[in-house]
C-alpha cells in the first residue's frame, strides 16, 4: 500500500542520508601533489579541470535535492498538518519521524539530520585537524545547549541517553584536542609521541576509561527502557 512505501521511503531516506553527504564531499575533497590536486577518493583522478566542474553541478543538484529540498518539503507538509501527527491514519507514514519526541518537537528528527550533516561538512572541509577539533566542539556544545533547553523528547530515559552521548563528544574532542595537539611528531610514531609527554598517558587512558564508562551508561539506559 501508499503507506507502506511511504514508510519505507522515510526510513531508508534518514539513514543513507549521511552516506549521501559523506560521497558528495567525497568528490570534492581534493588534496595536493606536486603542485597539482587530485581527488582524495582516487588519486587518478585531477581535480579543477573542465570534467570536475562538470561532476560538481551534478554533486552540488543532488546535495540540494535531498539536503535542502526533501527535507523542505517534508517538513512544510508535516508543519502544516502538526495537529494530525498524532492521527493513526498520519502517524503511520510520519510515526518514525515524530516517534520519541514531544509534540511541540515533533521536527527534531531533522535538527538530529542537520547535525551530521554539519560536523560531516567540517570533517571534510578543514584540513587541520586542531581547527577540526575545535570547531567539533563548537558545535557539539551547541547542539548539547539547545537538547538541555528545549528538552524535545518525550522520555527521560532518552533524553539522558542524548546527553550522555554529546557529553561523551565534548570530553573526547577536548581531550584530543591535547592528544593531537602536534600532528607532526605523532605521524613520526604513535610510541614516540607518548613517551615524549607522559602527560599524554593520562589522557589516553581517561580516553579509554571514558568509553568504558559510556557503554556501562548505555546498559543502563537500555534497562531501564524496558523496565
Amino acid at each position: 500500500s501508499s503507506d507502506i512505501i511511504w514508510t519505507a521511503f522515510l526510513v531508508g531516506f534518514f539513514i543513507i542520508h549521511p552516506m549521501l553527504v559523506l560521497f558528495n564531499g567525497a568528490l570534492i575533497d581534493c588534496t595536493e601533489i606536486s603542485g597539482d590536486y587530485y581527488l582524495v577518493a582516487d588519486m587518478s583522478q585531477k581535480c579543477y579541470t573542465t570534467s570536475w566542474w562538470y561532476w560538481q553541478i551534478g554533486n552540488a543538484c543532488g546535495f540540494l535535492l535531498y539536503s535542502v529540498i526533501l527535507p523542505a518539503v517534508l517538513l512544510t507538509h508535516m508543519y502544516k498538518n502538526k495537529h494530525r501527527l498524532s492521527e493513526p491514519s498520519f502517524g503511520v507514514r510520519f510515526g518514525f519521524i515524530v516517534k520519541g519526541f514531544t509534540t511541540t518537537h515533533w521536527y527534531w528528527e531533522f535538527v538530529q539530520m542537520y547535525r551530521k550533516i554539519i560536523l560531516i561538512i567540517i570533517s571534510l572541509s578543514i584540513k587541520r585537524l586542531a581547527y577540526r577539533l575545535v570547531l567539533f566542539q563548537i558545535t557539539i556544545f551547541c547542539f548539547f545547549c539547545t537538547n538541555v533547553g528545549l528538552k524535545p523528547f518525550s522520555r527521560s530515559v532518552h533524553y539522558d541517553a542524548e546527553n550522555t552521548i554529546l557529553l561523551t563528544l565534548l570530553t573526547m574532542l577536548n581531550l584530543g584536542t591535547y592528544y593531537f595537539r602536534d600532528d607532526l611528531t605523532l605521524a613520526e610514531s604513535e610510541g614516540k609521541h607518548l613517551s615524549s609527554d607522559p602527560l599524554l598517558w593520562v589522557v589516553y587512558i581517561c580516553l579509554v576509561a571514558l568509553n568504558v564508562v559510556v557503554l556501562l551508561s548505555f546498559v543502563v539506559l537500555f534497562l531501564n527502557l524496558y523496565k
